[in-house]
């Protein structure tokens, strides 16, 4: 239903800041710190041919970036999480389109995109 959108009100709430500074992804289930891109295919691939599997790991190559490394079609997609600032509200948002779609925290755009 419509929990989602109660969810994104209670987190809206919070200081932009809070989230980022809080590392709340850190303690999630679908976060590895510190794998590599084909460490996070193989773990991906381990679950077979299922589509939405994923996980969201610290990029490699850019220090403060992230990946979202998932199965769709049965193939491995690895897209990276942009923290994109907007200083019309002040702060660093995670976005995967580039500030169309800004997020405070990891755990929010996880929570969005699974719905």
């Amino acid at each position: 239903g419509n929990t989602w959108k109660k969810k994104l009100r209670n987190i809206s709430k919070m200081g932009v800041t809070q989230g980022i500074e809080s590392g709340v992804h850190i303690t999630q289930p679908w976060f590895h710190s510190g794998m590599t891109r084909d460490q996070a295919t193989q773990l991906v691939n381990k679950h077979g041919t299922v589509d939405g599997v994923f996980l969201v790991r610290d990029s490699r190559t850019t220090a403060g970036q992230f990946v979202l490394t998932f199965k769709c079609g049965g193939k491995v997609f690895h897209m990276i999480i942009v923290p994109v600032t907007d200083p019309a509200k002040g702060g660093v948002f995670y976005s995967l389109d580039n500030g169309a779609t800004k997020f405070y925290d990891l755990l929010q755009l996880v929570e969005f995109y699974q719905l």
